[in-house]
């Protein structure tokens, strides 16, 4: 009977070992400093357990994804369905506890439209390979913000807001996870301002607009002008 249960226990906690071990994120960070002309400047740090020993570890950044800098392991940069992505590695293979962090600039994600400002993010874009247990976003803008941000995720749709915890003070928003995020959840947050908080005239619609108006003006007058040498 002693060896009955002995051998019982022995295989629980061998079947506990093989179903607890898993690769996960135990906690992922998203800072994210918006400038005046749009442009983003994020920094992500991310604490990963390994269990399986993998060789590399995929860590998604964003479309445009420029002045790349990590830290964790040895990496390089590559592309992956349009997205650019940093893919550590380690031919020993990771195992245990190992934080990753990675800066870089996203270029302009606003637009105008009817009168308004509008911004968008995709965070993390792509999604990471292992669920994250707890995710935190902290979002700081040039001006204050006037209205409530809208929140998309590939798992939750437009209700993903109910599972987090968001709060805005002044001109920074913050959101934290309520909920363990899924392998490859991605997570969207737009936000409409009032008229000139950001400084987009160097956007090309915009730009085009100017010329276009710019070139009737001076029709225009050319057109006075000749009209009244005719008289």
């Amino acid at each position: 009977m002693r060896k009955l249960l002995l051998i019982f226990i022995c295989l629980t906690l061998l079947l506990n070992n093989v179903f607890a071990a898993s690769d996960e994120i135990g906690e992922m960070d998203v800072r994210i400093d918006v400038d005046s002309n749009g442009t983003c400047r994020v920094t992500v740090r991310a604490e990963v357990r390994f269990a399986d020993r993998p060789t590399t570890f995929e860590f998604p950044l964003g479309t445009d994804a420029g002045n790349i800098t990590a830290s964790g392991a040895s990496y390089r940069s590559r592309t992956l369905d349009g997205v650019k992505c940093i893919i550590f590695e380690n031919e020993s293979g990771f195992l245990g506890n190992q934080t990753f962090q990675c800066t870089y600039t996203l270029p302009c994600t606003m637009w105008e439209s009817g009168g308004q400002q509008h911004f968008k993010v995709n965070i993390p874009e792509r999604g990471m390979a292992y669920p994250i247990n707890r995710f935190s976003l902290t979002i700081a803008f040039p001006g204050d913000i006037t209205a409530f941000p809208l929140w998309h995720s590939a798992y939750y749709g437009d209700v993903i807001d109910n599972y987090m915890s968001i709060q805005i003070k002044d001109n920074t928003v913050t959101a934290k996870s309520n909920i363990v995020f899924r392998d490859h959840e991605t997570l969207s947050m737009s936000l409409a301002f009032e008229p000139d908080v950001f400084e987009l005239k160097h956007l090309a619609e915009q730009t085009v607009t100017f010329d276009r108006a710019a070139f009737f003006m001076l029709y225009a007058v050319c057109i006075l002008y000749w009209l009244f040498a005719l008289l």
